[in-house]
């Protein structure tokens, strides 16, 4: 390439320079000696920048008058929207608790979808079988945080962070979250609560086969009766045939 280099003279003509077949022409400028070529932008792109400056005229005007919501009134709606949705996934979940679980228990479908659960996102920390590794094992009867299907399924729900136990609640839902529960219960590990009225049966036992009161006991008399002393009653028969049976005072003087 040839190139004509001559002084700064704003009369000049553009220098046609020759670059192989291409001849280009040479602006009539030097910035510390460095020449540019006459290159054009693109049509294309030079119409796309005057739509831009448009749009940017037209979207003020559209965004003060109402057309266009500000960012402000587009917030308020995507969080209107959000807490609706919330709420209506909050509507459509069931109260999940041992007797619910329990009677769940042994479904063949639901400890099948369980397993896939469990060998997605938590074979990893507690093994396969509930061996245990990273995470405790859940095939023993020593469990950190209980051991019912009822505890599981909330430490499952809301996890433990100080342990490293993520709370899955919000990666899966809850029909995964029981699922996952009773194939847990399968590992021989989980423990089953007592009845509720085992306690108050207990003691109605308890109660019906205690023997009567006797005199030994506390609230037994000499008798054997209800305890009570003859003498402190003065209006009993019992009363009055002690007095009768004891002599009086100057008579056992004088004798």
């Amino acid at each position: 390439m040839t190139d004509e280099r001559t002084s700064l003279d704003p009369d000049r003509e553009d220098i046609v320079l020759t670059q192989g077949d291409t001849d280009q022409p040479l602006l009539d400028h030097n910035y510390d000696g460095i020449q540019e070529y006459d290159n054009p932008m693109p049509a294309w792109w030079t119409w796309l920048f005057v739509a831009t400056v448009v749009w940017a005229g037209a979207y003020v005007i559209l965004i003060e008058t109402g057309f266009i919501p500000k960012y402000e009134q587009s917030l308020a709606a995507g969080l209107a929207e959000i807490h609706e949705r919330q709420s209506a996934a909050a509507a459509s979940l069931i109260d999940v608790d041992q007797a619910f679980l329990a009677a769940l228990s042994g479904d063949a479908e639901r400890i099948a979808d369980g397993q896939a659960v469990y060998n997605r996102v938590c074979v990893a920390c507690h093994a396969a079988g509930g061996a245990g590794g990273i995470g405790a094992a859940l095939n023993d009867s020593d469990w950190i945080h209980g051991g019912t299907l009822a505890d599981i399924y909330h430490i499952t729900d809301v996890g433990v962070p100080a342990q490293a136990m993520p709370a899955w609640g919000n990666v899966l839902s809850q029909d995964e979250m029981i699922n996952v529960t009773l194939y847990i219960e399968t590992f021989g590990g989980v423990i089953t609560p007592p009845a509720e009225d085992a306690p108050a049966d207990a003691a109605d036992a308890a109660t019906e086969d205690a023997p009567p009161a006797t005199g030994d006991g506390p609230q037994g008399g000499p008798e054997g009766g209800d305890g009570a002393d003859p003498q402190a009653d003065p209006d009993s028969d019992d009363a009055e045939e002690a007095d009768e049976a004891e002599p009086p005072e100057e008579e056992s003087a004088e004798g």
